[in-house]
């Protein structure tokens, strides 16, 4: 074998990695795109209505959501979760808020409290800084059945357009739950 074949024959080899290595990246790349597609969405939040938990607005740091689009394809929707979805407004604006009321209970708000059926309802301690106001289809002490929906409202709630003025939210029109704040870096974690 002459020197011309060697380095005919290594060209070949290296090229030949290459073409694989590059193949393999383009692989996991295409995998990792469609799972993000079939199971993910990012969201950026533009309003203060659920803060403290999601904070941004127009024109200060926001918050990037990861939305997992999977869970309610098995189970419902559990109270105090942070459900994706959108509103029934001309441009289909997309919101994110929290679950109080559940399909067939009825929803009231009682000295700053949520209550169902009637009596107020516990909160996990991480939501103790809550306070809810009877606005809305909620004014003056007035009740409101879930019949066929889940009741919402925004943690920052006396700025907060939710289920007191937009109504039930359908479980078809629910788009993921809020799973994970990505950005800003002082702000990554799961969300609760």
């Amino acid at each position: 074998m002459n020197k011309s074949d060697n380095l005919s024959k290594n060209k070949s080899g290296i090229i030949g990695k290459l073409f694989r290595f590059f193949r393999n990246v383009f692989a996991v790349i295409g995998l990792m795109y469609v799972v993000y597609s079939f199971c993910f969405d990012l969201s950026v939040i533009t309003s203060d209505s659920m803060k403290p938990t999601l904070q941004g607005t127009w024109d200060t740091q926001q918050d990037y959501v990861l939305t997992e689009k999977v869970s309610y394809c098995f189970r419902d929707p559990h109270r105090w979760e942070i459900v994706k979805y959108p509103l029934k407004d001309e441009i289909g604006t997309i919101v994110m808020k929290r679950v109080v009321g559940l399909i067939g209970e009825t929803v009231s708000i009682e000295e700053h409290w949520a209550c169902i059926n009637g009596k107020p309802v516990e909160r996990p301690a991480h939501l103790d800084f809550l306070k809810y106001y009877g606005v809305g289809s909620l004014h003056n002490g007035k009740q409101v059945l879930c019949e066929n929906g889940y009741f919402t409202f925004g943690d920052d709630n006396i700025d907060s357009y939710d289920s007191r003025f937009t109504g039930l939210v359908k479980k078809k029109d629910i788009e993921g739950r809020a799973w994970l704040i990505i950005w800003p870096p002082s702000r990554i974690g799961f969300v609760r």
